[in-house]
């Protein structure tokens, strides 16, 4: 059996522990995962490169590499792309994986699913050690659910990032349950997934939590296996006796459906509404290319100044990763970034890769809400779950098909 460089495998363990690992030391471990990607890649004599996966993965930074062209305020424009470096250094390392390392990942995959929730676990943990030194149980449970939106967790993480990895933990945990073979293996997976769903279900963010439910259904649908029907079952089982039996939580859940009288949630649908207002009237101007990567958010700002004047001061974005792509590079951007991530998924259900598939449409209800994809913990993840669970798809040479079926995957997971 020949050598195989397992050094950006195990790297790669550690970038499922981001987590809990601050922001400036995620960033060098990218950089030292692409490193030891490419050495390895250098080192072996039979050199691989999947360029249809690199290049799907990479669409989205491309467009708005070529969007420096027509920006403006280049300044702005290079920062802006300084940030989305790991859309394109994250695929480029798994790009330069080997046959032998491919194979790595793909029987390896339960165990970096486990690092990441054991990740979020001990997040949770931490944050509720921090929580507890300045309030009491009795007070964070009857916290209004504005309470956690001012929160800063660990290394001043925002807690709605916290309900987005609660929601990917929650659909890793399903994954795990799915392919448990033991009965006490399925036990404890789905101890976790429901104590994890429970205290995203109380944090109550709309984003993670409709996208954590899409998620049970999809990946119900798409695989059609009893387990996971009775999961989905339970479920929101759960969901509909916490509404009914818990007040606070079902006053929660209800703020996520109604809008209110209060000032605070009138004053939430106002925020939303400027923007919006904003938004539409700029996609139309902003046509095929958009207005730059650099000049798209201070146009908005324009617009937000003219409508709400606080808005503008506070630098709000879109809130919906589709309509700031538009904004920034135009409809031809859209397209582009969203008939990658189709082909992509096409690609896994023709595999039968349902996580992957869930994963991507977990992301996108996301992007409804949010511009995770203009943060740089938000670009991370979406970069680092999308192309590894996008990979284990590709081969890497003709001689050696490895396009494995869902059903082989498990196999050679559960030897």
């Amino acid at each position: 059996m020949s050598y195989v460089d397992k050094s950006p495998m195990y790297g790669l363990f550690l970038l499922f522990a981001m987590p809990v690992i601050p922001h400036f030391v995620s960033s060098v471990l990218i950089f030292l995962f692409l490193a030891s990607s490419f050495v390895s890649y250098v080192k072996r004599k039979n050199k691989t490169f999947l360029t249809s996966f690199y290049f799907l993965s990479t669409t989205l930074f491309f467009v708005y590499l070529l969007s420096l062209t027509y920006s403006e305020n280049l300044e702005y424009a290079i920062k802006k792309i300084s940030t989305a470096l790991p859309l394109i250094a994250i695929p480029l390392a798994f790009s330069f994986f080997s046959t032998e390392q491919l194979n790595f990942c793909r029987t390896h995959l339960k165990d970096y699913l486990k690092t990441y929730i054991a990740a979020v676990g001990l997040l949770i943990g931490i944050s509720t050690v921090q929580l507890l030194a300045d309030h009491t149980l009795v007070e964070l449970f009857n916290a209004p659910r504005g309470f956690y939106h001012s929160l800063k967790l660990l290394y001043g993480m925002d807690s709605l990032y916290l309900s987005y990895h609660l929601s990917i933990a929650v659909l890793f945990a399903t994954y795990l349950f799915y392919i448990s073979k033991k009965f006490w293996k399925a036990i404890v997976a789905f101890i976790i997934l429901a104590s994890l769903f429970i205290i995203l279900l109380y944090l109550g963010f709309k984003a993670g939590l409709i996208a954590s439910i899409l998620s049970f259904g999809i990946i119900s649908i798409l695989t059609n296996k009893w387990k996971l029907w009775i999961l989905f079952a339970s479920m929101l089982t759960l969901l509909i006796a916490t509404i009914i039996f818990s007040p606070k939580i079902a006053d929660r859940f209800s703020e996520l459906l109604i809008v209110k009288n209060e000032a605070s949630i009138r004053n939430t649908s106002t925020v939303r509404s400027d923007v919006n207002q904003c938004t539409f009237l700029l996609l139309p101007e902003a046509g095929f290319i958009g207005y730059g990567i650099g000049d798209g958010k201070a146009e908005l700002q324009e617009c937000l100044s003219t409508v709400n004047k606080d808005l503008a001061n506070r630098s709000y974005n879109t809130h919906n990763q589709y309509f700031s792509i538009i904004v920034n590079v135009g409809f031809i951007g859209l397209t582009l970034f969203l008939g990658s991530l189709f082909i992509l998924s096409i690609i896994s259900l023709n595999v039968k890769n349902h996580l992957a598939i869930t994963l991507a449409i977990l992301f996108a209800v996301w992007m409804l809400a949010e511009n995770i994809l203009e943060r740089q913990g938000g670009i991370m993840y979406f970069s680092l779950f999308t192309s590894f669970l996008f990979v284990i798809n590709f081969k890497t040479t003709r001689k050696l098909p490895l396009l494995l079926s869902h059903e082989k995957i498990m196999e050679a997971i559960n030897k």
